[in-house]
């Protein structure tokens, strides 16, 4: 069995519920990447064959009597750059993340904005399916007295207890994003403690909150990150990262 080299660069992979089954290749970080779990599976057991093989080979062997495919390679627990990150790639496909992220944000931001500080928010989503993380917009499901202090959100669940869409069960709720605006500049530059908080730790997802000057997040153990950097130009793909890891 032999594959051909994948292109240059370090490849983070992801099975069809988000989980993170690691990275392999080396240097700049080159994309995300799907992968079935029987899939990887397979690799990974024909990782382990090779090792064996190896542990096995006695030196005095004839190349001609070698398996072609056994060959130096790092151990799989470690970014790999041998025949079996090959077979890893080959077995997946990649996952295209939202581009326009920032502009879809500040119009999040502005409508809350002309709502007078009305809570507007978008779900984090991934999907195995269509092989895409984006950003899809939410309705605030709390009464309309109280939408300026809170973001109510409506959840579906699959068959492993993971949230998704609503609508659509085959779509991974790994994050929320909301607002937080205050006519008069009185927003608090936080994430709130009763709300925000433990919906990351119940929903185990990230929850981000974006205000005029921050970004805050809560990963999905119930950490606060308040008043974080406003970069927003990416916020798919640390979701993902922090998301996939919580398995």
């Amino acid at each position: 069995m032999s594959y051909n080299p994948p292109p240059k660069g370090r490849f983070e992979y992801y099975s069809p519920d988000g989980k993170y089954l690691g990275e392999w290749g080396s240097g700049p970080f080159a994309g995300f990447r799907a992968l079935l779990d029987s899939e990887y599976d397979m690799v990974l057991a024909n990782q382990k064959r090779i090792d064996a093989m190896r542990d096995d080979w006695d030196p005095g062997m004839g190349l001609e009597n070698r398996d072609p495919f056994v060959q130096p390679d790092p151990g799989w627990t470690k970014p790999l750059i041998g025949p079996i990150g090959w077979a890893m790639f080959d077995a997946s496909k990649p996952i295209q993340v939202q581009v326009d992220q920032k502009v879809f944000l500040e119009g999040l931001f502005t409508d809350a904005k002309n709502a007078h500080g009305a809570e507007k928010g978008a779900y984090m989503v991934y999907s195995f399916k269509l092989l895409t993380l984006s950003l899809v917009r939410a309705v605030n499901k709390a009464p309309a007295a109280n939408q300026k202090t809170e973001f109510v959100w409506d959840l579906g669940k699959d068959n492993l207890g993971r949230r998704t869409l609503p609508t659509d069960s085959t779509k991974v709720v790994i994050g929320t994003i909301h607002t937080h605006w205050d006519d008069n500049g009185r927003e608090k530059p936080e994430l709130s403690r009763d709300k925000d908080v433990p919906s990351a730790r119940d929903n185990k997802f990230v929850v981000y909150a974006l205000d005029r000057k921050y970004l805050h997040r809560a990963d999905p153990d119930g950490v606060p990150h308040d008043r974080l950097a406003r970069n927003i130009t990416d916020v798919l793909s640390s979701a993902l990262r922090i998301y996939g890891k919580t398995f």
